[in-house]
């Protein structure tokens, strides 16, 4: 509470003072470390959400010869274990815990490599810098880390810095495209020496005399004051014109340097599709922020004060209202990485929505795993007789419907069928459905809606696909009776399809046996499933947010409000690894698929069947029978999960898009007949191509469409669309650049247009 009140004091007195900034840039002091423990992955990422400018590091050479991020040489103080990291291997180090001296939240935080940080500042939301401070004296120390950056290609984000001139000196003549830094007391002297080895950085912890910082700046050098970690000392830096300042305290140190808020949101008219309202805005300009979030206001009055929703870096959003012919309210405001809103609320409107006059439509088939079960999701709530009436639905050929069950949300239905032939090809046609409109509207038209079903993959050893409405026993259909038992009252609720579980987060879960299947014990697994999470991990009100966790956290999928991520944490007889997903990707209340997977060589971590992050691994997993969903230790997940699957393997990146979107079902959503237009994406040409490419797309209705390019591994190359579009033809190219503007190599690529709940995908083929 008490930094908190000095940092508003600081902003009200900053706004009345008109202070600028004055190109004064923040280096992170080992991340974040007066609010997570020093040099680990957390204190960087909570340096990363500050919007620090840089985050600083020390690097040791290992026993073994592995980049390890310590700043001491000796291990003790943040770890309580004895030895030193030169004396020491790898496996011992990561084995060690480096954050429960800091705080428990932060107990099993490893020490981290420098591939580690360099990799989460290259998956930073914006450029964000990295200081390395070479701390050993190693002869290979210089050579390895020089290679580390060159093979990221962060030569232009990086600042090599020692109290060594030797060290700075030799990166210089490694690569000279890299910045140096020489750290000490500075004197006139060695600005000279700094100069004269082509170096752009002096860091000093002495006094700083405008002769010291006039010398700097006449030779094209910047200044950095160390370790800063006063508001009044800041204050006086900033107004001196010194470069940057490194602070445990970035958040500190940005409230002082960022002092201009974000500019105000003008919303633009809104569109309305029945009962759906498509937002949209100008962004609000902030040269100084890193990023922007986007508060949305909703009302049924002028005024709004309701929050309807958080969104970061983004300039549209739909709102499923669900009401017909009812007029809202909305109105934004703007918020900085320093805390800082807008001066003024949006511009507001207004928009109504309509009667609904369309008849469902079917968005997804979910027909796998289990032959005789199939499940149908809608676009809206249908209604509970007609949408349980078997006679309904026909499935040819040569399959009965015996029963229809309608989901607890009222947005999917399960059919109970005869058997389905394996990776068979049917055709599902409704009739009679009707949707929960006012006037109801029920489908008339024969509806065709073609499918495969396919079976589990190979490798399976659980499978709950939680369709039950009731009961206290979770099924698996994975033929290895791995049933769970419900703990203290989980209710039943709406899934992703068909039904789920909705955890209270206070003491429910589910307990699953012991059971030899559950003890993976090879080189590979993988961990899928739907969640709906009340909180994002930085907003939960504990430490954790469990989703999965096997005996001994052996394979977990949880969230971690330590450090700010959801994180796949895997076991292996040689170590540990965990993979994570930025806070800032994941939001509450919305369905996302996570995927946790180790092949023998990675641990990685997905989301909606995208790669977010790998750590390397080896080994075998570790034993891990029993299982708990729900709950680790004595934290409690709240939100709803559904449709949990574990393979003895390492699903390919092909197999994990089609658990995410269901490519292998040949038509995931059909056409709406009132419509003119077809939802569809054509296939690239040319095909293969080189260098550009030009992709044809249509939509049916104004949706918030996504267009983007991916690897065989599943991971976001390039994004080429993301934006509320009418309905019509359009067209986009890609130039066969990746984000970062390099060119991707030659080999097999994914486009995937997503709109609405619709995903198409296509293979296109680049040849150099």
């Amino acid at each position: 509470m008490r930094r908190k009140t000095i940092l508003l004091a600081l902003l009200m007195l900053l706004s009345s003072s008109a202070l600028l900034r004055a190109g004064t840039e923040i280096i992170a002091h080992r991340g974040a470390s007066g609010l997570a423990p020093e040099n680990t992955l957390a204190s960087f990422a909570r340096a990363v959400e500050i919007g620090a400018d840089w985050f600083e590091l020390d690097v040791w050479l290992s026993k073994d010869d592995s980049l390890m991020l310590m700043h001491d040489e000796s291990v003790a103080r943040t770890t309580g274990a004895g030895g030193t990291i030169p004396t020491m291997t790898y496996d011992q180090l990561r084995s060690l815990d480096a954050g429960s001296w800091f705080s428990p939240l932060f107990a099993g935080e490893k020490i981290p490599t420098l591939a580690e940080a360099l990799d989460l500042a290259l998956r930073a939301s914006y450029r964000v810098g990295v200081v390395i401070e070479i701390k050993s004296n190693a002869a290979t120390v210089v050579d390895k880390v020089i290679a580390a950056v060159q093979q990221r290609g962060m030569q232009g984000r990086v600042i090599i810095s020692s109290f060594n001139s030797s060290h700075i000196s030799k990166s210089k003549q490694l690569d000279p495209s890299i910045q140096v830094q020489l750290f000490g007391s500075i004197t006139l002297a060695q600005i000279r020496q700094v100069d004269g080895i082509g170096g752009e950085w002096v860091g000093t912890n002495g006094a700083i005399t405008a002769a010291l910082l006039d010398s700097a700046h006449a030779r094209g050098m910047k200044m950095n004051k160390w370790t800063i970690n006063s508001a009044s000392e800041m204050l006086t830096l900033i107004k001196q014109g010194v470069d940057a300042i490194t602070t445990n305290f970035p958040d500190i140190a940005r409230a002082l340097v960022d002092t201009t808020p974000p500019g105000e949101v003008v919303l633009l008219p809104p569109v309305v599709d029945e009962t759906r309202i498509g937002l949209s805005w100008l962004p609000a300009e902030d040269p100084e922020s890193t990023s922007i979030t986007y508060e949305i206001y909703r009302g049924t009055q002028a005024h709004p004060e309701i929050l309807l929703a958080t969104v970061t870096d983004t300039t549209a959003y739909i709102d499923e209202t669900r009401r017909e012919s009812q007029q809202y309210f909305y109105r934004i405001r703007a918020k900085n990485v320093a805390g800082l809103y807008s001066p003024a609320w949006s511009n507001e409107v207004q928009a109504t929505t309509a009667p609904d006059l369309r008849p469902p439509q079917v968005t997804a088939v979910r027909a796998y795993g289990r032959p005789d079960h199939l499940v149908i999701s809608f676009n809206e709530r249908v209604d509970g007789e007609s949408a349980r009436a078997a006679a309904n639905y026909q499935i040819g050929p040569g399959v009965t419907v015996h029963s229809a069950r309608l989901a607890l949300d009222s947005l999917s239905v399960m059919l109970d069928t005869t058997p389905l032939a394996d990776k068979s090809s049917y055709t599902l046609t409704i009739t009679g459905v009707k949707d929960q409109a006012i006037h109801p509207n029920p489908i008339i038209e024969p509806l065709p809606v073609p499918f495969t079903y396919m079976p589990y993959r190979p490798g399976l050893v659980a499978a709950w696909d939680f369709d039950q409405e009731d009961g206290n026993n979770l099924p698996d259909h994975s033929g290895n009776a791995n049933h769970g038992a419900l703990q203290n009252g989980i209710a039943w609720s709406g899934g992703h399809t068909g039904n789920g579980l909705l955890f209270d987060g206070v003491d429910d879960y589910i307990l699953v046996p012991a059971s030899s299947s559950l003890d993976i014990n090879t080189q590979g697994i993988t961990l899928s499933l739907w969640t709906w999470m009340a909180y994002a991990p930085n907003d939960l009100p504990g430490a954790y947010g469990p989703l999965y966790d096997s005996e001994s956290d052996t394979y977990v999928l949880y969230e971690d409000k330590g450090i700010h991520e959801l994180r796949f944490k895997v076991t292996t007889t040689v170590s540990a690894e965990r993979p994570g997903i930025r806070g800032s990707e994941l939001s509450a209340g919305e369905w996302v698929h996570l995927v946790g997977l180790y092949d023998g060589a990675n641990a990685m971590i997905y989301l909606n069947g995208e790669l977010k992050d790998t750590h390397p691994l080896t080994g075998t997993v570790k034993a891990g029978q029993i299982a708990t969903i729900g709950k680790t230790g004595g934290a409690y997940f709240k939100g709803r999960i559904d449709d949990i699957q574990i393979y003895n393997r390492a699903l390919s990146a092909e197999e994990i898009l089609f658990l995410y979107d269901g490519r292998e079902i040949t038509s995931s959503a059909s056409r709406d007949p009132h419509q003119p237009e077809e939802f569809g994406l054509s296939q690239n040409y040319p095909n293969p191509f080189n260098p550009s490419t030009t992709l044809n797309y249509r939509l049916s209705r104004r949706e918030l469409v996504d267009l983007a390019v991916y690897d065989l591994l599943g991971r976001r190359i390039a994004d080429l669309v993301h934006e509320l579009q009418g309905p019509g033809q359009y067209q986009a190219t890609w130039d066969g650049l990746d984000k970062n503007g390099l060119p991707a190599g030659s080999g097999l690529y994914f486009c995937k247009l997503k709109s609405g709940g619709r995903t198409i995908t296509r293979a296109m083929t680049l040849i150099k």
